[in-house]
């Protein structure tokens, strides 16, 4: 779960990018340095928490005082 963010549409941003950082104008460069390829659906949690480090990192978001939680699937509801 990451919160934080300064508005709606910088959160879905986000989440965009999180779900497609292949063709995110944000880390589409690093992304392909790293040598990941296409993210899909059934893409590894490892993939998508490489996705999620690059964008804290690299992305509009590193000078953002986000907040990262990470918890259990059944967890999670509660965040």
């Amino acid at each position: 779960v990451v919160r934080g963010f300064s508005s709606k549409s910088d959160a879905l941003a986000f989440e965009w990018a999180w779900q497609k950082p292949h063709t995110s104008r944000h880390i589409a460069r690093q992304w392909g340095v790293k040598g990941f390829g296409k993210c899909g659906t059934r893409s590894k949690v490892s993939v998508r928490l490489a996705a999620l480090a690059l964008l804290l990192v690299h992305g509009h978001w590193a000078a953002c005082a986000l907040h990262v939680r990470v918890c259990a699937p059944e967890e999670c509801g509660q965040a």
